[in-house]
């Protein structure tokens, strides 16, 4: 379903995205689309 990231060796596993989304209460979201179109959601 989903692709293979590029820099797979930098993705945050999932314990470490989870944690991250638990302590902090504001940030950036941002994805890249599959035409290359950049979204940030803030």
């Amino acid at each position: 379903m989903f692709r293979k990231m590029r820099r797979f060796n930098q993705q945050l596993s999932d314990d470490k995205c989870r944690d991250i989304l638990k302590i902090q209460w504001r940030g950036v979201l941002s994805l890249l689309g599959d035409f290359d179109y950049l979204m940030a959601c803030r």
